[in-house]
């Protein structure tokens, strides 16, 4: 895992393999993020769809599935 601090372009985590050293996780403060494979769950410690959300949500703009 490497954590960098502000460098201008805004604080980044990095989470890799540890296997291949593979970057998996990119979370950026001010730029795009990313997460290479798996699924990401909200409310559920065990998603069955890439993005799988358990319980209400709220949207203040336009979504498109």
């Amino acid at each position: 895992m490497k954590v960098l601090s502000d460098d201008g372009s805004g604080t980044q985590l990095f989470l890799y393999d540890n296997t291949t050293e593979t970057q998996q996780v990119a979370i950026r403060s001010n730029a795009d993020s990313y997460l290479n494979g798996g699924d990401v769950g909200i409310g559920t410690t065990s998603p069955d769809s890439k993005f799988h959300v358990a319980g209400t949500g709220r949207f203040d703009c336009s979504v498109y599935v």
